[in-house]
Formats: structure tokens, sequence, C-alpha cells
């Protein structure tokens, strides 16, 4: 963790294909795309966190079929959809914080069932609504902050994901929406909400008064 003086590309892992973890989180110096890690195949936990060197698009993970957890926060210099990732069906965690990057919309996630936590925070690159992400239901924690998805009424906003939303402990809402909380007031498991930069958005102070137990973050 934190070879901030690791450099040059990911090649001499490319033989590595018994690895069953592989942690790169804060090696800012490696460059080069994901192709090296194509044939990794038994990896069930990847981090490239933070390692903001790496270009290229999400292709090579396409085989990367067992992974549980996968990290790609700050990779902001990836680019390309979220195709690749359809078949990582055993996910249980993504990150893909500010990857800025990264364009297309959500359907790609949308059989990825396994999720309990989903991190798209400042994916200003992403569009469309919520709708392929209606089958989750185990997703616990739900990050959207200042991404660039399709907004509106919080209500309608929320729509497609009204069966998980009950099961969520943590969400995070782009500044695109607008309106009244009361949509969310019935969600009793809620124990963090991210208002940051939701300037549109109304009725916080009642929602803080019914919901004690929830942190609500505004700044």
């Amino acid at each position: 963790r934190d070879c901030w003086e690791l450099a040059g590309n990911l090649q001499p892992l490319s033989s590595l294909n018994q690895l069953v973890e592989l942690d790169l989180a804060r090696c800012a110096g490696i460059c080069g795309d994901l192709r090296p890690l194509s044939g990794l195949t038994q990896l069930t936990y990847l981090s490239l966190r933070r390692c903001r060197s790496l270009t290229g698009d999400l292709k090579p993970l396409t085989a990367l079929t067992q992974l549980t957890h996968l990290d790609l926060y700050r990779c902001w210099r990836l680019t390309g959809n979220l195709q690749p990732l359809s078949g990582l069906i055993q996910l249980v965690e993504l990150d893909l914080s500010r990857c800025t990057g990264l364009t297309g919309n959500l359907q790609p996630l949308s059989g990825l069932n396994q999720l309990t936590e989903l991190h798209l925070a400042w994916c200003t690159g992403l569009s469309g609504g919520l709708k392929p992400l209606g089958g989750m239901n185990r997703l616990t924690e739900l990050f959207l902050g200042r991404c660039n998805l399709m907004g509106g009424p919080i209500d309608n906003f929320l729509a497609p994901i009204s069966s998980i939303l009950p099961n969520l402990t943590t969400l995070g809402l782009p500044p695109t929406v607008t309106g009244d909380l009361k949509p969310l007031t019935g969600l009793g498991e809620l124990t963090t909400l991210n208002l940051r930069s939701c300037y549109n958005l109304t009725g916080i102070e009642e929602f803080r008064s019914l919901h004690p137990q929830c942190t609500v973050h505004t700044k």
C-alpha cells in the first residue's frame, strides 16, 4: 500500500494467473492500460484506487468474472463505457467514484445483483436514469453525489429503484434532483444521507427531525 515510488506499466503482472488478490492502491506512478490484467482470471479482489496514471478502457476486465471487489476510485484517465463490467456478476463492491472519463449509462450494471455497495460519485460522464439498478435487492450503499445522471423531481428520480430503497443505509444524491425530501421519509434503515451540492432540494430540516439516527451532509 502507498507504494508511491512504483512506476512502469502492469505488464510484469500478466503471468500471475493464479493470483487471487491484487492491491495497488495509491500506486500513482503506474501507467499504461489494463490489458496485462486480462489473464488474471482467478482474481476476486482488485484495487487500483488512486492509480491516476492508468489509461485505456475497461475491456481487459471482461474475463475477470470471479471478482467480488473492484475499486477504480480516481482512475480518471480510464475511458469508455461500462459494458465490460456487465458479466462481473459476482461483484459485491464496485467503486468507480471520480472516474470522470467513463461514459454512457448504467444499463451494463443491471445484472450485478450481488452488489451491496455501488460508488458512482463524481462520474460526470455517466448519464441516464436509475432503472438498471432496480433489481439490486442486496444494495445497502449507493453513492451518486455530483454525477450527471438524469435528474428532475426526486420522486421521479427514485421511482425506478423504489423496491430497493428500504434496504439502503447510505445514499448520496446528485445535484440534478429537485423537490422535497418527503419520498425518503420512510427509509428507516438510512444512517447517512449525502446532499452535497443538492441546492434544489427542500424539507431537509424536517427530514432531520424525523430521522435523528441519520447523518445528513449538506456542505
